[in-house]
């Protein structure tokens, strides 16, 4: 029941967001943009606040002291989005971008959106591809001092060796 109850709130918030994301990029694109970069960071914490309303989960952020560098490189081995939300949600100030599977640049309510605003990376699936793609992106957003949030190049678990086939070529 709190699964369904979840997943339908999320779904409302989303949508909701996507229509007025879309009507904004109608009326004008810079003033879609300049919104979505505002209200990134409390949609994310929106969606924390209803996943916490609904199955009572906690995200707690402990940046108290913590000076973060104006570039920085977040890599994160996530299983699922709610790594991403938290990302977005505990780095309220600082401009976020992720390198994203291509299927998420359409169809998915308001997330699309945001990260075609945003300009985020979109690639193809595959590590032999991602780690190329990743590599060509990320020295142009470097250079403009937005951190980025990239996927790990895969290794080896059991030698935590780098597999040699998912390096980018020199």
């Amino acid at each position: 029941m709190r699964a369904s109850l979840l997943l339908g709130l999320i779904l409302v918030q989303l949508l909701a967001w996507d229509i007025v994301d879309k009507l904004r990029t109608l009326i004008a694109y810079r003033w879609a943009v300049a919104a979505v970069e505002r209200s990134v960071t409390a949609r994310a914490r929106r969606m924390l606040a209803i996943a916490r309303f609904t199955t009572g989960l906690r995200v707690r952020f402990d940046v108290d002291g913590v000076e973060l560098p104006r570039r920085f490189l977040v890599v994160s081995n996530h299983q699922s989005v709610l790594d991403i939300i938290a990302i977005m949600a505990g780095f309220s100030h600082h401009s976020v971008r992720f390198v994203a599977k291509r299927e998420l640049r359409r169809w998915f309510p308001a997330a699309s959106g945001v990260m075609r605003l945003q300009r985020h990376a979109f690639i193809e699936r595959g590590a032999d591809v991602m780690a190329t793609n990743a590599r060509g992106w990320l020295p142009l957003d470097v250079a403009l001092g937005q951190p980025e949030v990239v996927p790990p190049i895969p290794y080896n678990e059991v030698t935590a060796e780098l597999l040699r086939s998912h390096m980018p070529a020199d």
